[in-house]
C-alpha cells in the first residue's frame, strides 16, 4: 500500500492519527475516489489470475508432499 495514493497508513496504536486520517478520508471525496482507483489498478497489475492459480497450486503441492502423522 502506498500512503495517500492507494490508501492511508496510520501508525499502530496512534488513536489521534487514526481519527485525523479517518476525518481526512471522509471529508475528501477526491482522495477516496483516486485511492480506490489506484488501489484497484495496483492489484490488477500485480496479481493476475495466473498468479493466483500458481499460488494455490504451490500450496496444494506443499500440503500433498507433507508427511502424514501416524495414528497411534
Amino acid at each position: 500500500m502506498i500512503d495517500d495514493v492507494t490508501g492511508v497508513l496510520v501508525p499502530p496504536r496512534d488513536l489521534k492519527q487514526l481519527v485525523r486520517k479517518l476525518r481526512m478520508v471522509l471529508a475528501d471525496e477526491t482522495l477516496r475516489i483516486t485511492c480506490s482507483i489506484a488501489g484497484a489498478d495496483r492489484v490488477l497489475a500485480r496479481h493476475t489470475w495466473r498468479d493466483v492459480a500458481r499460488s494455490v497450486e504451490r500450496k496444494y503441492q506443499g500440503l500433498l508432499s507433507a508427511p502424514v502423522p501416524s495414528r497411534r
